[in-house]
């Protein structure tokens, strides 16, 4: 503390005196080394600047002073000078001081009431600071998770006013600030989602990435914006990192823009690299790519080689999102559902809610045939029923109901008579989708072809089927969109875990199941639709002889 106090001393009673300000630049290399912004460098010629800022009044040297004083100092430094003498500090001090202090000091000082203070001091000045200024108080503030909802406020209204002023660096960086500090600013993104696309060449890959990843965080549409990073982000993807690859590709899905072009980038670019990513990287791509519905086998490949390898450093949500995007993604990978078994039995307390009934709805969705895991994640589950949501119960009836039909004398907890099962039962019934215009047509269709059946039908363990004849238990699922993944490289559309899984289990309870895609009915004559659902009903085992397209 002496020597914190003695900085500060030295900083308010002497001023930058020639010998003393040479050395103490050279002595710590910050023209050399310093790359974040706002801070104030050295030039080549000390003597020659000494000169200059004599030419300066003595408040302004003093500035000056501060600000590269600030750069090297440690966090306690910086807020004691700052409680001294922050009256006379110019925008740029304030900036420089946030700014340090969240890269030195990080989170351990943002309850200091000294922050609160500086968040004021910035508020009051942000008029006066230039774009850099502003960009890096609100970077500063949001990596600190400093609670400063006037700041940001202010700044989102004079940025907005003066976004043309912005570099891309700072756009992204600003846009990147607001979403991780979770403020809500509309005009100042539209703003940005204004300007950015008109100078998306000038990004570089971490501001194209950290934009996409912003705009997806804070939940606001920008398709032009969006559609603009994907092409050039597919354009440049060599120069992307790792984090900068699993961060566009998540940010892409979470605001369901489609851009295939560019995941398809993704998908060819991280296998070569993916020893590059973390676990959270490897998880976020994984899910990432099931969420938007792309099949990516090289990839899915890539990544469950190296997550069982490493899946140790996997937390609950990482194994539970990579589980969940397997299973979705339909890919087979034996290897790492066996890594992530044994991890799960082993690190079981560490589940939340949500995170075992992905892992369990994971599992019953690629058929595991081993009836531990279930067995594990089932007593937990049922200790802690009411801490679930109805999706999240939904999921882990229909596991339960695979437990059933795959080892039928098996004692599992979730399928004992009582409350657990119903409430079970009832929040799956709750989560059954609507018919569709297609599937209103098709049934239509069979109707005029003779096939008398019941439309939404639900089977006694509450499985849908959208149409049946429930005597002969022959049935047609109608599939949209919804129900497929497209290949990143072919096109060819394939189903996804889910609706795979789904007609597994209708065919062992003794269903015979056919499938109409969207694929097939759209863009057909109605004569070719008759005759795709003779061909289907055939394919059931119907006697289609006295049915003739018209």
């Amino acid at each position: 503390m002496l020597g914190c106090l003695s900085f500060v001393t030295c900083l308010l009673t002497r001023g930058p005196g020639p010998a003393k300000t040479a050395t103490w630049e050279s002595s710590r290399g910050i023209s050399r080394q310093r790359k974040s912004p706002g801070v104030p460098r050295a030039t080549s010629d000390p003597e020659g600047e000494v000169k200059v800022l004599q030419l300066l009044p003595a408040g302004r040297q003093q500035q000056i002073w501060w600000g590269r004083a600030m750069a090297n100092a440690e966090p306690e430094a910086i807020l004691t000078l700052f409680e001294k003498a922050g009256h006379r500090f110019s925008g740029r001090n304030l900036a420089t001081a946030a700014h340090r202090l969240a890269k030195r000091g990080g989170r351990r000082f943002r309850d200091d009431p000294r922050v609160a203070q500086l968040a004021e001091g910035c508020r009051r000045r942000v008029g006066d600071f230039n774009s850099q200024e502003m960009a890096i108080t609100a970077w500063a503030f949001a990596t600190a998770s400093v609670a400063a909802p006037r700041l940001f406020e202010a700044i989102a209204a004079e940025a907005s006013a003066r976004i043309r002023q912005f570099t891309p660096q700072q756009l992204a960086n600003t846009a990147w600030a607001f979403a991780t500090a979770s403020v809500v600013a509309p005009r100042l993104l539209e703003a940005i989602a204004d300007e950015a696309p008109r100078r998306i060449h000038e990004f570089n890959s971490q501001g194209l990435a950290n934009t996409a990843w912003a705009f997806a965080t804070a939940s606001v549409a920008a398709p032009r914006l969006f559609e603009t990073i994907a092409d050039e982000a597919a354009r440049r993807i060599d120069e992307f990192k790792s984090q900068g690859l699993a961060n566009t590709a998540w940010a892409f899905a979470t605001a369901s823009v489609v851009a295939p072009r560019l995941l398809e980038a993704i998908a060819d670019e991280a296998p070569r690299r993916i020893h590059e990513f973390n676990s959270h990287g490897l998880a976020k791509t994984a899910w990432a790519f099931a969420t938007a519905s792309v099949a990516a086998p090289r990839l899915f490949e890539a990544i469950a080689d190296e997550t069982r390898r490493r899946i140790r450093e996997f937390n609950a949500q990482e194994m539970a999102n990579t589980a969940w995007a397997f299973a979705t993604a339909s890919v087979a990978a034996p290897r790492l559902f066996e890594a992530i078994a044994d991890e799960t039995r082993r690190r079981i307390r560490e589940f939340n809610a949500q995170e075992m009934a992905n892992t369990i709805w994971a599992f019953a969705c690629v058929d595991w045939d081993q009836d531990d895991i279930f067995m594990r994640l089932g007593s937990t589950i049922e200790a802690k029923l009411d801490e679930f949501e109805d999706v999240e119960l939904s999921q882990i009836y229909i596991a339960a109901l695979y437990v059933h039909v795959r080892w039928p004398d098996l004692d599992f907890p979730l399928l004992e008579d009582g409350r657990p099962l119903e409430s079970l039962r009832a929040a799956y019934l709750k989560t059954e989708p609507r018919p569709s215009k297609t599937q209103r047509d098709v049934s239509a269709m069979l109707e005029e072809l003779g096939w008398t059946h019941t439309s939404e039908y639900v089977t006694d363990e509450g499985l849908s089927l959208d149409v049946a004849q429930t005597g002969t238990k022959q049935a047609i699922e109608v599939d949209g969109p919804s129900h497929f993944l497209e290949d990143a490289s072919s096109g060819k559309l394939v189903a996804n875990g889910s609706t795979q899984f789904k007609l597994r289990l209708l065919r062992s309870l003794g269903w015979r199941i056919t499938s109409v895609s969207f694929a097939e009915w759209y863009f057909t004559s109605k004569l070719e639709q008759e005759r795709l659902l003779i061909t289907k009903l055939k394919s059931i085992g119907m006697d289609c002889s006295n049915v003739t397209a018209k």
